[in-house]
């Protein structure tokens, strides 16, 4: 009764078998393998004691918490009638919406809707806008010109030779160095004849240095990859594996942005940069042991 799970009470069995990859999973002849490749793999959830599964249409079904106030079960339905209305009318009826942002627009996570109602859509949107649009409402943002916008009211990096003015604001402005220097110059156009290399002495300090770390070392370090020669129709590029780039790395990613002592450190780059943060990649960690490198083009 594939098709009537919620009735029969056998959700968990059926997101088991066609929407969850598991460590145990095997290739068979019947081709529940290729079945399952259709639909987007994520680690399974297990209901609290809390918690009831309501059917969702958009992705997986959606977990909600269990109360006596008849308010909140209200405002859980009416998050998902939002989410049914906004896939309908403004995605699907849209002619100009891109079929493959469909297919990829999911919520991935058991919990997206309740996540969206307590804010998370606004707080913590480069996790939710990705594996929760339907209940953030943002699937348009699949579509790179949409999710990665270029700032409005500003020429940042728009033209030829803005990055050498970023850095020419940068080392003419002594507020730079008289806060965070000694600033050095190790290459200039001018200098040199190469590209920009200054430093900032004391741009971050041993706490927040020791926070990096540690947060880095929670996220997990894996081997670095270079950028793959092709990009993908949604804008986004695969990784490939160098021989020429032995080191690991891990990403400050959701929880390590948020770190409340991080969190400054985001802030400071982009009023260094002068670029904001959602234009900005996820810092990325480095870690070299003994006799790792990364060889010289």
């Amino acid at each position: 009764m594939e098709l009537c799970s919620p009735s029969c009470q056998t959700c968990k069995e059926y997101l088991e078998r066609f929407f969850y990859n598991t460590d145990n999973n095997t290739a068979n002849n019947d081709g529940e393998d290729d079945k399952k490749e259709e639909f987007r793999a994520i680690e399974w959830v297990e209901p609290t004691e809390f918690e009831i599964v309501i059917l969702s249409n958009w992705g997986i079904s959606q977990y909600m918490v269990k109360t006596e106030e008849e308010n909140n079960n209200e405002e859980f339905q009416s998050a998902l009638d939002e989410t049914d209305k906004f896939m309908k009318k403004v995605m699907i009826d849209d002619p100009n919406t891109d079929e493959r942002i469909l297919s990829s627009c999911e919520n991935t996570h058991p919990r997206c809707t309740s996540w969206a109602i307590q804010g998370e859509c606004e707080m913590n949107p480069g996790f939710m806008h990705l594996h929760c649009g339907p209940a953030c409402q943002t699937c348009e943002t699949f579509d790179y010109s949409k999710r990665c916008p270029t700032p409005e009211n500003t020429d940042i990096l728009k033209e030829p030779g803005d990055l050498n003015k970023i850095f020419e604001r940068i080392v003419n402005d002594p507020y730079w160095t008289d806060t965070y220097g000694p600033l050095q110059i190790l290459s200039s156009p001018e200098l040199t004849d190469g590209p920009w290399i200054i430093t900032l002495e004391n741009f971050l300090t041993a706490e927040e240095c020791m926070t990096f770390i540690q947060e880095a070392e929670r996220e997990g370090y894996e081997r670095s990859e270079d950028e793959a020669d092709e990009e993908s129709w949604d804008g986004t590029i695969g990784s490939v594996q160098s021989d020429g780039r032995t080191s690991s790395n891990a990403w400050c990613m959701q929880d390590c942005v948020a770190h409340p002592i991080l969190k400054p450190v985001h802030d400071r780059l982009e009023n260094f940069t002068g670029v904001p943060y959602i234009n900005s990649e996820y810092l990325q960690l480095l870690k070299y042991e003994v006799g790792q490198f990364y060889a010289e083009q």
